[in-house]
């Protein structure tokens, strides 16, 4: 279950440290800025190789990341410090002052997420929200194809996608078509993105 109160708990080192690793990681797009229809928070989500979030005296990267929601919404959507303070005096009063430190960090110590944020926050064409899907069974239990659902939707000013906006595609994949579309993407990563990527833009 996430505590969105960690990140400010963790040693200071250790959060200056992870912070320049996940916003590297960003950058050569192993981290994604997930947006989900039914969450109002988006969320980093490790999703490729050349993730490397060993940190110095931080046990588990990955579940901070979890945890690193609600301060992130207040670094990119610029929350005023008043409301960052009483947030964190919610859980307690003597992390107000690092939660507005923290989260001032965030903004400057994050460049790569912070475009990204950006770019999600003001596309013109909906971003992704959601991919699912369900496979479809033979007599014999065998899978023979799938149904897939996927969303997209612009933001909202409240950070989480606008329902009236949301766009819903479902559609049945056989196998061929599914090998189909990882080729189709493999190019755009590989030929499209995999030199901005390696050169960690």
């Amino acid at each position: 279950m996430s505590n969105f109160f960690t990140p400010l708990t963790v040693p200071r080192a250790a959060f200056e440290e992870f912070v320049r690793k996940v916003d590297s990681a960003v950058g050569k797009h192993a981290i994604a800025l997930a947006l989900h229809e039914d969450f109002p928070y988006r969320a980093l989500q490790v999703v490729g190789d050349g993730c490397d979030l060993a940190v110095t005296g931080l046990d588990d990267a990955e579940d901070l990341i979890d945890n690193l929601d609600q301060i992130l919404f207040f670094a990119f959507e610029y929350a005023p410090e008043e409301v960052i303070r009483e947030w964190a005096s919610e859980h307690e009063e003597d992390l107000a002052g690092e939660a507005v430190s923290r989260v001032t960090h965030l903004r400057s110590g994050m460049p790569n997420l912070a475009t990204l944020w950006r770019e999600k926050s003001f596309a013109i064409v909906p971003p992704l929200t959601s991919f699912r899907y369900k496979l479809i069974h033979d007599a014999e239990g065998n899978p023979t194809s799938v149904i897939a659902y996927m969303s997209a939707g612009r933001i909202s000013i409240s950070g989480k996608p606008d329902s009236s906006d949301v766009t819903r595609l479902r559609v049945q994949l056989w196998p061929s078509d599914v090998q189909s579309l990882i080729e189709k993407l493999e190019h755009l990563r590989d030929d499209h993105f995999g030199k901005r990527a390696q050169e960690g833009e």
